[in-house]
């Protein structure tokens, strides 16, 4: 018999065709193995939701209980003024935890940006995060009026004592970040959401900035690494003088040119290489000749 003359079934009667049957016994089991993963997705997303109420349950409960703390009659005898204190800054301590676990913190809020931008790989590099909140420390204290000079003798006097611990360290930068901002009339909270606001808004620069960033190193950017007068020679030609005074750059713009030249200034202490020529001018930039 031929697929278009079945034969018939000895039970029924009826004609059979196996190829057809083959079809519709592999479809029932893709079908069955489609409502068993949809049946063990939804025991998870119904998982995930009741971990998410209990953790709201249980947020809105030490909420209660900070209340309670807080509402405890502690009046009376003198001795008791410290107990006071205790319970309204545990009260602060356990609203903010609870209020942070029902919200989401700022901290929670960062790593969707860091990963948006950089990746998984970056975002969660250890040695590169350093990196970066070392420099931006920096960045602002040396806003703030902090010199090179004082920089470098805090990072002698730190990296000259026992490793601290991690949690503890970080406890400790953000106590005094807040003392920071409170001397120095700044609002930390407010200026931590507007910087993150305007990194979702530069993603594309940031992202440029990074992939011209030197590999396994510390910088931000390739910077010429200065070096002293003694070590300059005539063969290295004309170059990009500085002066190191007082422990740091002398506030003067640079000098191009070499210790053999008439107009030599003779107190610069350190030289970098003559910058390369640009790139060629975007058409039709070009200045006109005078």
């Amino acid at each position: 018999m031929t697929a278009e003359n079945p034969a018939p079934n000895p039970s029924t009667g009826a004609r059979t065709n196996p190829d057809a049957d083959d079809f519709w016994t592999q479809a029932k089991s893709t079908l069955d193995q489609f409502d068993a993963n949809v049946g063990h997705r939804v025991t998870e997303l119904l998982q995930a939701n009741n971990r998410y109420q209990q953790e709201a349950r249980d947020a809105r409960a030490a909420l209660e209980a900070a209340r309670q703390v807080h509402e405890v009659e502690l009046s009376g005898a003198s001795h008791r003024g410290q107990a006071m204190l205790d319970a309204k800054n545990e009260w602060k301590a356990r609203t903010l935890a609870a209020e942070t676990a029902l919200k989401g913190g700022f901290q929670d809020r960062v790593q969707p940006f860091m990963v948006a931008c950089l990746g998984e790989e970056i975002a969660r590099d250890g040695i590169e995060r350093n990196h970066r909140f070392l420099e931006e420390s920096l960045e602002l204290v040396q806003a703030l009026g902090c010199t090179a000079s004082e920089a470098h003798q805090l990072v002698d006097y730190v990296f000259g004592r026992a490793i601290g611990e991690p949690h503890q360290e970080a406890g400790g930068v953000a106590v005094t970040f807040a003392a920071l901002c409170n001397a120095h009339g700044i609002n930390g909270a407010v200026a931590a959401e507007n910087e993150l606001t305007r990194c979702w808004s530069k993603i594309d620069k940031i992202r440029a900035k990074q992939a011209a960033k030197p590999k396994h190193g510390p910088l931000p950017e390739h910077t010429a690494i200065a070096k002293p007068v003694a070590e300059w020679h005539e063969d290295d030609g004309y170059a990009v003088w500085w002066t190191w005074h007082d422990g740091d750059w002398l506030g003067e713009p640079s000098y191009i040119g070499s210790p053999l030249c008439d107009d030599w200034p003779g107190y610069h202490t350190h030289w970098t290489p003559h910058p390369a020529f640009p790139s060629p001018p975007v058409p039709g930039t070009e200045a006109a000749n005078a």
